[in-house]
């Protein structure tokens, strides 16, 4: 008798729930715990991560990571950088799953896929939930346009280029703004996506006097040969490397969505060379 014959039942079992098990759901629906490890031992199943075990004689997983997660993390939501990656309006590559909780839930512990969690809000948590197939197995993805807001929201944690990008690549899949604004206010993010919606910002500069000046685009690149930058700025007069700060202050501010550029106080230390 071969192995897989000796173990049809548990086969059975394993297939009407998409392949996928936890050792607790297949102890619940019948399978000995025994049975079990000796389907892992005839090499019938796989595991997953610890725990968690699949039907060997599937197809591939295309998106095993979010299955995982899934099954081995129900009440979260893939949120971020991973679900930019699932409605494919990134080209982030995810070395990690971003998984969102309600705010006060306890961290769970997973060993594997590698896992960064991100607590929200109650109302800010269950906005914008969508319910996704991965593999057979469902799993809570946030819409686009919430995924949109909450990378403008959590931008200093994974970079306002990431941010930007994803709203860049949703403005090409042709969606209504009106439905990411919705989600931008409840994120309080509302500014900083109409500044990137629409550039051109009337805004007072220092001196007093009212210009409208246009918001340059600023591309974040990787930090390049420092010892040329140096180079490059100690080449430059006092005056024109203050007004270089001055104008990037005043690309921050408007993309963060200001409609006056905040007081600098210029602080001046004197030091007597030895």
């Amino acid at each position: 008798m071969s192995d897989s014959s000796a173990f049809k039942h548990e086969e059975a079992v394993f297939r009407a729930h998409g392949g996928l098990l936890r050792t607790s759901q297949a102890i619940k629906l019948g399978i000995h715990p025994r049975r079990l490890y000796g389907m892992r031992e005839a090499k019938l199943i796989e595991p997953l991560s610890r725990g968690l075990y699949r039907l060997a004689s599937l197809p591939p997983l295309s998106l095993p990571d979010l299955a995982t997660v899934a099954l081995k993390i129900p009440q979260g939501v893939i949120c971020l950088i991973s679900a930019l990656a699932f409605h494919e309006i990134t080209t982030q590559i995810p070395h990690e799953v971003h998984v969102a909780l309600r705010k006060g839930s306890r961290k769970p512990r997973l060993s594997y896929p590698p896992i960064r969690f991100f607590w929200l809000s109650e109302e800010d948590f269950e906005a914008g939930i969508g319910i996704h197939k991965a593999d057979g197995t469902k799993v809570r993805i946030y819409c686009p346009e919430k995924t949109v807001a909450d990378c403008f929201k959590f931008r200093n944690r994974i970079g306002l280029d990431v941010a930007v990008e994803a709203l860049q690549s949703w403005l090409k899949k042709k969606r209504n703004p009106a439905v990411l604004l919705k989600y931008a206010r409840l994120c309080r993010v509302e500014k900083v996506i109409k500044h990137h919606l629409k550039v051109p910002q009337e805004r007072s500069v220092l001196g007093g006097a009212s210009v409208v000046r246009d918001a340059m685009p600023v591309r974040i690149v990787p930090r390049g040969d420092e010892t040329a930058d140096l180079k490059y700025w100690l080449g430059k007069s006092p005056e024109e490397r203050v007004s270089a700060v001055e104008f990037l202050r005043e690309q921050y501010y408007a993309m963060m969505g200001y409609k006056s550029l905040p007081r600098l106080a210029h602080d001046i230390q004197i030091r007597r060379r030895a």
